[in-house]
């Protein structure tokens, strides 16, 4: 297949409530950086109810070159097949080389949909994407093992469009440039042609938490040293008063002490914290991936040889569940005195 038949990197944007989510304007920004670097567009598919051309062209001062709305009546974004079949229809048209979604559960299923009906190999769930310049492959890293190992995936020699799910939050957001200019297209897309087997009967929405606690500047991290339930919720409730985030490491969550809604790093929740305190962990939370910067770590073990306290600026040697108590009875005397 000759790559000259295939330009640029597409981003798959569906877009509901006509909002511009943080996870698709990082997903733009880290695009333009592969698109500068390997000499392609940016191109947005767009589809969405009531997405009109003045959300496209902000989509454009973020950092999209062009950007295709899909038009048609009956376009249903929780029917899969159907989504599916609208983007491929559209990529037969236009060919992209390289074809981005955000990594979420609905655009995973999307992206292996549309890598079928393409027969293309899809690099799900990816934390970093790059582009060789010069054979134009794609080459995708991605968390394995939950995240005690880091993969590399290639798609060389596969064809194209390439495609990749990728999660972006770990990037910064672009620059809005309100005098950026590009197109929007529109296209008219007839969905009884599609032929879509499904249909969707009825919709729920379920409550997520954020994958991500970005203002707690203080976070502590509590391990598998500590496994009083009931002495950790206590500490969650109490120190989150004083906007300090309490979360745990796989190693206490696989003890079933926490919820896995409690965990911290690549597989849970994704922190930016000032300083991250380490109670009762010898490892650090997943080799410390995750973590967009380096925070200063003060590390409470009973193991002075513990790989964590090597790897902390401060550290203390002694029992973990006795200090968390001794944290939380300091925290009550700062909220009395309020």
């Amino acid at each position: 297949m000759d790559v000259e038949d295939y330009r640029n990197i597409w981003i798959v944007a569906l877009i509901e409530n006509k909002e511009l989510t943080v996870s698709l304007l990082k997903l733009i920004g880290y695009a333009r950086l592969l698109g500068d670097n390997v000499g392609s567009w940016v191109e947005l598919l767009v589809l969405g109810d009531g997405v009109t051309e003045d959300l496209a062209k902000e989509l454009i001062q973020y950092g999209a070159d062009n950007v295709y709305l899909v038009k048609g009546e009956g376009i249903d974004l929780n029917n899969i097949e159907l989504v599916a079949k609208v983007i491929h229809k559209v990529v037969m048209e236009k060919k992209p080389e390289f074809l981005l979604f955000i990594d979420n559960i609905k655009n995973r299923a999307i992206a292996s949909y549309v890598s079928g009906l393409l027969d293309r190999p899809v690099i799900t769930g990816c934390i970093k994407i790059d582009i060789d310049p010069y054979d134009r492959f794609m080459r995708g890293t991605k968390p394995v093992f939950e995240g005690q190992l880091l993969a590399v995936a290639e798609a060389r020699g596969a064809g194209y469009p390439q495609i990749a799910t990728i999660n972006p939050l770990l990037y910064s957001l672009p620059f809005k440039d309100e005098f950026r200019s590009g197109r929007v297209n529109t296209i008219e897309v007839n969905v009884s042609e599609l032929d879509a087997k499904t249909k969707t009967k009825s919709v729920e929405k379920i409550k997520v938490e954020e994958p991500h606690n970005w203002k707690s500047k203080v976070v502590v991290a509590v391990g598998e040293e500590v496994t009083d339930k009931e002495l950790l919720e206590k500490a969650k409730s109490k120190l989150g008063k004083l906007g300090i985030y309490v979360g745990v490491t796989k190693a206490l969550a696989d003890l079933g002490v926490a919820p896995r809604d409690y965990l911290l790093g690549p597989l849970g929740k994704i922190i930016r914290p000032d300083l991250l305190v380490m109670l009762g962990s010898p490892t650090l939370i997943e080799k410390m991936y995750g973590f967009p910067k380096q925070p200063h770590i003060l590390t409470v073990t009973k193991d002075s040889n513990a790989p964590s306290v090597k790897a902390s600026r401060y550290y203390a040697i002694g029992n973990a569940s006795e200090i968390l108590e001794e944290i939380i009875k300091e925290v009550d005397k700062i909220i009395e005195g309020e």
